[in-house]
């Protein structure tokens, strides 16, 4: 929060106008680039209104976002088909069984790692789906990032959805920043489910939008963690911009020419680069798919299978 936004709470419950106070947060948070998803339209001096107002200053959103989700998904929703199969594959007489007999008992847990979230527009777009459209796999899904205020972000949309089943899936999101060694974080942090911590327990990992805007060293780290991190079989999705044989549509090299420009160790990468990693790591390309405004899905799968 800055010292102005301070400035404006700590003098909530003295004389000043409350509806004045709520302009000017509008107009800090908008020039920080988030956004307001409620605006309250009744206002009190309680602090039901201060949470309230606390509360959507931490929700940003994301245009990319909500553009890519539903294309990413389509694509998604057939790499968890697949992987929910062979899952299931060893119990599935006795869950048709259970399931004529009107038991819905789930399957063993299904553990999504979410690498660089961002605002959480993916992370409840897409748990949402995932429990309507697979309901016999328990979810558990655990959201990364390495900024704080896109974590808070992320918890923010958890607590005001009204799907309970949602809040229940989605793990708190926490800190993982990506180097060559694979995490900065220690390891051996307390937090026993801490993903840095579950080794050999994620069925799915997925990194969107995050290869172009980081350095090299955190697609080194990526593919370290989903080596350690990944089941037997399980899968790697990415998704974003990428060089093919060193060319690209213009759009994308110019979109390649300004990232630079913002941070030279920024850009698109070479698609062969990132095949060429995945398999020092343990991981195979199983699949690429074309996607809108150019962008591609790499599909990889860690070796076991």
């Amino acid at each position: 929060m800055t010292p102005l936004t301070q400035y404006f709470f700590s003098h909530l419950m003295g004389g000043l106008n409350v509806k004045l106070i709520v302009h000017v947060l509008l107009l800090i948070q908008l020039g920080q680039g988030g956004t307001f998803n409620v605006i309250p339209t009744r206002l009190t001096k309680g602090r039901n209104t201060i949470s309230i107002i606390a509360s959507n200053m931490a929700t940003m959103d994301s245009p990319s976002a909500e553009r890519n989700k539903d294309p990413i998904w389509s694509v998604l929703s057939t790499v968890v088909n697949s992987a929910s199969t062979t899952t299931t594959s060893n119990d599935c007489e006795g869950e048709v069984n259970n399931n004529k007999r009107g038991n819905t008992k789930k399957s063993a847990p299904y553990k999504v790692l979410e690498i660089a979230a961002g605002c959480g527009v993916h992370t409840l777009y897409f748990t949402s789906e995932f429990l309507n459209n697979f309901p016999h796999l328990d979810l558990s899904w655990y959201p990364t990032d390495p900024d704080e205020s896109c974590r808070c972000s992320i918890q923010d949309r958890i607590r005001n959805t009204v799907s309970e089943s949602v809040r229940e899936s989605v793990s708190s999101a926490v800190a993982l920043t990506l180097s060559s060694n694979g995490t900065a974080e220690e390891r051996d942090c307390s937090d026993v489910d801490s993903p840095i911590r579950m080794t050999g327990e994620f069925n799915l990992m997925i990194c969107i939008n995050m290869i172009h805007i980081s350095p090299w060293e955190a697609t080194i780290g990526l593919m370290k963690v989903a080596s350690t991190c990944l089941t037997e079989g399980g899968i790697l999705y990415c998704y974003g911009p990428f060089k093919v044989d060193g060319k690209a549509m213009q759009s994308n090299l110019d979109f390649d020419v300004a990232l630079k420009s913002r941070n030279s160790a920024w850009g698109l990468r070479e698609k062969q680069d990132v095949i060429e990693l995945a398999v020092m790591n343990g991981l195979y390309l199983k699949q690429t798919v074309e996607m809108p405004a150019n962008n591609l899905s790499l599909i990889f799968c860690k070796d076991g299978v």
